[in-house]
Parts: C-alpha cells; sequence; structure tokens
C-alpha cells in the first residue's frame, strides 16, 4: 500500500508538472524508470570493487526500490529476512546488520519519497503554481 501511495504521488506529480497527457505520462514513466534502474545499477556495476567485508554504499540506494521492497514484505512471512538477504548477494550487494530492519525503513523512506512527491504536487497544482506554470517560470 505504501508502495503504491509512493507510486500514485509521483504520477500525480507528473501529472501537475506538465500540460499534456502525453508529456506526464511519459514523465511518470520515465520518473519510476530511474527509480527502479537508477537504484540497481551504480551498485552492480560497483559490488565487484569491494570486498566481502565492506560495505558497498550503494547498497543503500536500493531502500528507494519499490520492486524489491515489495519482494522481501511479500516473501519475510515465509523466509524471514534470508529472501532479502539472498537477493542482495546475487546483485552482489551484502546487507550487513541492515537486514533485521530492511522492510521497516523501506516502507519508511517510500512514504516519505510519496509525501515529498505529493507536496511538490500540491505546491503546482495551487494558484501559485499554475501562473508560474502560465508565465514559463
Amino acid at each position: 500500500l505504501i508502495s503504491a501511495f509512493m507510486l500514485l504521488s509521483m504520477g500525480i506529480f507528473a501529472g501537475s508538472f506538465e500540460k499534456s497527457m502525453q508529456k506526464s505520462t511519459a514523465l511518470a514513466y520515465g520518473m519510476l524508470l530511474i527509480l527502479l534502474a537508477g537504484t540497481v545499477i551504480p551498485g552492480v556495476l560497483t559490488a565487484p570493487f569491494y570486498e566481502e567485508s565492506m560495505n558497498d554504499p550503494f547498497t543503500l540506494l536500493l531502500l528507494f526500490n519499490p520492486l524489491v521492497t515489495e519482494a522481501a514484505v511479500v516473501t519475510a512471512p515465509l523466509s524471514g529476512s534470508q529472501l532479502i538477504g539472498s537477493v542482495y548477494e546475487r546483485l552482489g550487494f551484502s546487507l550487513g546488520n541492515l537486514s533485521d530492519v530492511y522492510i521497516p525503513l523501506a516502507l519508511f523512506m517510500e512514504l516519505m519519497m510519496g509525501a515529498i512527491f505529493m507536496l511538490l504536487a500540491v505546491r503546482n497544482i495551487t494558484p501559485a503554481g499554475l501562473l508560474r506554470r502560465s508565465e514559463g517560470r
């Protein structure tokens, strides 16, 4: 539900940012693609350069990825935190001490991102925001 709120608020933000439906849809899909791929690709590219004992700083980027979070939420009752740890290991990451608090932390991050996108959308929809858009600022 929290991931859906985040994705919905991203779509509403895109709709408030652009006037035409086609541009706002393309913007929403582009933002989603950047969110999904942009949180995985840097870590996958840099993982071979980190030793197993080192924590890859890009591991924390996956907290923002709704697909990884939903996979963790759905499978947590079945396997605990082992599955999310194995997903991270397959991608070349190491969760370390983060595996026990991954799901609440990821859901909190998604909730905050959803709230930020919703506030930005409301700012664009208010009369001052509409005036800025019509003036081209």
